[in-house]
């Protein structure tokens, strides 16, 4: 997907592996190309440069014991990071339910015990799964597009040893796709402070079906 932006600064928009961020102007273009993960890729391999994504944080208690528990028992003896991430997101897609009333940032643990929440409880509870099984894992805010609009949204990111793969556990598909658009990313705190498209305008200039290879 590529988008062209104007009436808004893009400046500290995330580019990287799942999108490209580049002036034009005095607008701003946006292409989305969500990166497919290596399915080969096993549990603690190439993580060095990354262990700061396996450590607690604020909301998420990956260290604590009864989170450690569940998150074994939902991987089982799976080794590969990519088939592990998805057995995580297909068990929080199937345990939360909607409730559009929670206002709160909440950790976890808290999460867990009631078993609803918005798609930033999904995230957080997400992250904190996939880090507790050893794979490092960050949070991502942004939009993302459905039913013909686009709507303020949250995900997470893991690194299967190579690229940050995005997952989104509050939909039954593996992968998220070229409608994720990120605005932040990272801890709690810069995930969840992240700017608004306020007197944004935005025009798709391309849309492109990915390879099937």
């Amino acid at each position: 997907l590529k988008l062209k932006v104007t009436g808004m600064d893009l400046s500290r928009m995330p580019s990287g592996g799942h999108q490209a961020v580049q002036r034009s102007g005095d607008a701003w273009l946006v292409e989305v190309h969500p990166v497919r993960p290596t399915p080969s890729a096993r549990i603690g391999e190439n993580v060095s440069d990354q262990v700061a994504w396996l450590t607690p944080d604020l909301h998420i208690p990956s260290n604590d014991p009864a989170i450690r528990k569940l998150a074994a028992s939902i991987i089982g003896e799976e080794n590969k990071v990519f088939a592990a991430a998805q057995k995580i997101r297909s068990h929080v897609y199937g345990l939360i339910r909607g409730n559009t009333t929670i206002a709160i940032l909440r950790d976890a643990r808290e999460i867990l015990k009631t078993r609803e929440g918005l798609c930033r409880d999904h995230a957080i509870l997400t992250c904190t799964l996939l880090r507790a099984s050893g794979i490092p894992t960050r949070l991502a805010t942004g939009l993302v597009y459905q039913d013909g609009a686009f709507f303020y949204h949250a995900w997470v990111e893991y690194w299967d040893g190579s690229n940050w793969i995005g997952l989104d556990s509050t939909r039954p598909q593996e992968a998220v796709t070229a409608g994720h658009l990120k605005l932040a990313q990272g801890s709690l705190e810069e995930a969840f402070l992240f700017f608004v498209l306020d007197g944004a305008k935005l025009k798709v200039v391309e849309t492109r079906a990915a390879s099937s290879r």
